[in-house]
């Protein structure tokens, strides 16, 4: 019999593959943004010019990294989430009378539109995506000889086993960016507490 849960329609189970396919998740829907990039797909690490010369890749490019998760906070249960820091990095060439800086600044700029509060399809799992910010990763002299290399770089917070909560918790952040900090006693506690009250372990 399909449990409570299971009946409302949420995952019950955490893809073991969350974290080693959210880069390739997040490169497909940036390259339904932005159809005409040449190369868009998740890769593992951090991109440094040296690399780019190594691995040939096609210009105009996305190419997406999941560079680091920490521990964010613990609710009620307990039950944890990670904040994890994401990057998406831009490489461009002059093309068709492009210039490199100009082409890697109008992908910025749809990605910059795109990804605040981004959920990437993954609502059971991930938080809106938050602190995205925008750094060029090639000096002037280098970028002489190569690609324009540029870094969107964001926070996604999730959660690595089932957390019920965390549809909750979403809403509520939101709620919070819309009414300011004054309004919002904060999420960390009060939404699983109102859908759990007899399951807090009272810390």
């Amino acid at each position: 019999m399909p449990s409570k849960a299971q009946r409302a329609g949420r995952r019950t189970v955490t893809p073991p593959d969350l974290l080693g396919r959210l880069p390739e998740t997040v490169a497909a829907l940036i390259q339904d943004a932005l159809p005409d990039l040449r190369e868009c797909r998740g890769i593992a690490g951090r991109l440094n010019v040296e690399q780019i010369r190594q691995l040939g890749i096609k210009t105009p490019a996305v190419l997406v990294s999941r560079l680091r998760a920490r521990q964010d906070k613990t609710y009620a249960g307990p039950h944890h989430t990670f904040r994890l820091q994401m990057a998406a990095f831009i490489l461009c060439k002059d093309e068709l009378g492009l210039p490199r800086d100009l082409a890697a600044a109008n992908i910025s700029q749809v990605l910059l539109g795109l990804i605040p509060d981004q959920q990437w399809g993954l609502i059971d799992d991930a938080m809106p995506a938050e602190a995205v910010a925008e750094e060029s990763l090639v000096s002037i002299e280098a970028n002489k000889q190569g690609p324009a290399l540029t870094a969107i770089t964001w926070d996604q917070v999730l959660a690595v086993a089932p957390f019920p909560a965390i549809r909750h918790l979403r809403d509520a952040e939101r709620a919070s960016r819309r009414s300011g900090p004054a309004a919002n006693p904060g999420p960390d506690r009060g939404a699983w507490h109102r859908r759990h009250p007899a399951g807090s372990d009272g810390r």
